[in-house]
Formats: C-alpha cells, structure tokens, sequence
C-alpha cells in the first residue's frame, strides 16, 4: 500500500499515515486479531477512518505550507 501511494505522490500522507498507525497501535492489532478469525469489518473500519483522518490532517499541513 505504502509503495502504490509512493507512486503516486503521496509523501506526506505516508508520515501522517505512519504517525496515526503508531498512536493507534493497540487498535490496529485488535483489528488484526478480528481479520485473522474471519472478520475483516474492524479492520476496514480502522483503515478506512485510520486513512480518512491522514487525509484531513495532510490537507491541513499542505495548506499550512501552501503546497
């Protein structure tokens, strides 16, 4: 995933992305575990609002930066 978004630009989101993945590491491995039995709700979940809130904040970052 990291490569494809590399690809196509997206360097900040990559640290934002990492950032969020590191401070929300306990529920990044319970939706793990969850995907492991069979459930892959709480993973795309996570990821999904984990991905939207990298967005938000490099959108923020870019504007301050006036990228």
């Amino acid at each position: 995933m990291i490569l494809m978004l590399r690809r196509e630009g997206l360097s900040l989101e990559l640290l934002v992305m990492q950032r969020l993945l590191d401070e929300r590491r306990d529920a990044y491995i319970a939706a793990l575990r969850n995907a492991d039995r069979g459930d892959l709700t709480p993973w795309l979940e996570f990821f999904a609002a984990t991905l939207a809130d990298a967005l938000h904040v490099t959108a923020r970052l870019a504007e301050n930066f006036g990228t």
